[in-house]
């Protein structure tokens, strides 16, 4: 806590022990340094002796330990490295785990698309996003045509989106269905009256 070395002389006989394979020994001097790099603790060294530290083993501990501080802060920040490395690449498996569930819903969904007997069309905020053959046909169009474009284009009424709408069917609620007779506006202008239902998605 105040980052200062500790002496204990003389530490009772059952407080520690210096031991080797030739035997063991009631230490005469315990000292705890703080290896400090900036200021901040990085760790503390406990030595044991048998005898008192002298001013040369003094001198070289006090070159010692700021080449340990270093070490060990740029040890703390290799291991750093490596645990956010390999954190992104965990994260990139899952991503990638995830986009390839994506591109297989995505996949069987279209084929469900595809292989309706009904045409099927869906939009988001007024856009055409996706639409099959069989709806494009009755239509005039290529599928492709009608991606990206407004879904009012197929309006045969003047009214914005928002309009078109409130008439066609009531507000819904995620995954409820309404049914309604409209009548749409082929690619040559002409009219083409079609039941309708629509089911509401989450966003």
């Amino acid at each position: 806590m105040e980052r200062q070395p500790i002496l204990l002389t003389q530490p009772p006989p059952d407080y520690v022990r210096i031991g080797s394979s030739l035997g063991e020994a009631v230490p005469a001097v315990l000292a705890l340094y703080p290896v400090l790099r900036n200021e901040r603790l990085l760790a503390v060294v406990e030595l044991a002796a048998c005898r008192p530290i002298v001013d040369r083993e003094q001198d070289l501990l006090d070159k010692v330990l700021p080449i340990l501080a270093t070490n060990l802060e740029i040890l703390e920040r290799r291991s750093r490295t490596a645990r956010l490395l390999e954190r992104s690449q965990e994260q990139a498996t899952e991503l990638e785990r995830q986009q390839s569930a994506l591109l297989a819903t995505e996949a069987w969904y279209r084929v469900i698309i595809e292989s309706a007997p009904d045409g099927i069309l869906h939009s988001a905020a007024g856009t055409i996003i996706r639409a099959n053959q069989r709806i494009a046909e009755s239509l005039g169009y290529a599928p492709l045509e009608l991606i990206g474009q407004p879904f009012a284009l197929l309006h045969t009424s003047t009214d914005n989106q928002a309009a078109f709408q409130a008439a066609m069917m009531p507000p819904l609620q995620h995954g409820e269905i309404a049914t309604a007779e409209w009548v749409f506006r082929r690619k040559d202008g002409s009219p083409f009256q079609a039941s309708v239902s629509a089911r509401a998605l989450k966003s």
